[in-house]
């Protein structure tokens, strides 16, 4: 959702953003995202991938393997892992990038294994905002308006109170 908050997230520095090819391929490739979000044809040609370059060989290895042998320490169980989530992890850690996503056991195995700290898609909005790399207006509220009716994740309450001071506008979603 954020990319059409920002078309041009991938490319423009100001909003510190990047993602990788296999999120980019999840997001035209799976049933989940074509029926949650048809725009998403829209905005294909926005989404530039990071260079495979950026991606650590030992870091690759040591996320493989502490997600196979580490137990989430919240749930108690071993680390339900996708493929892609496996591959976040590794390019976060190998470029000491932060993440953003609303998958609990990537957030939980970042944040444990690793101290790499995540943010939902409102607190990005928030440093966006504070950063002055977008202006609020009603055309991007109606956007996060949407939020709520695709049943986006629940944000952080501490998010919507800042995104309240910031923009003067009640978050609308969960």
């Amino acid at each position: 959702m954020l990319i059409r908050i920002a078309p041009d997230i991938f490319y423009d520095e100001k909003y510190e953003c990047v993602t990788i090819q296999a999120v980019r391929k999840e997001i035209f490739g799976t049933r989940k995202f074509k029926d949650k979000s048809p725009w998403r044809k829209d905005f294909k040609a926005k989404i530039k991938t990071v260079s495979t370059s950026k991606l650590d060989s030992t870091a690759a290895s040591v996320v493989h393997s502490t997600a196979e042998e580490y137990f989430n320490h919240r749930t108690g169980r071993p680390y339900s892992l996708s493929p892609p989530d496996k591959e976040i992890a590794a390019f976060a850690l190998s470029n000491s990038w932060d993440v953003s996503t609303g998958d609990k056991d990537l957030i939980d195995f970042l944040n444990q294994q690793f101290n790499i700290r995540s943010y939902s898609s409102l607190e990005v909005l928030n440093i966006w905002l504070s950063k002055k790399a977008i202006v609020w207006n009603e055309e991007l509220h109606t956007i996060l308006n949407e939020w709520s009716a695709l049943r986006e994740k629940p944000q952080p309450e501490k998010a919507k109170s800042t995104f309240y001071k910031l923009t003067g506008k009640k978050y609308p979603g969960p």
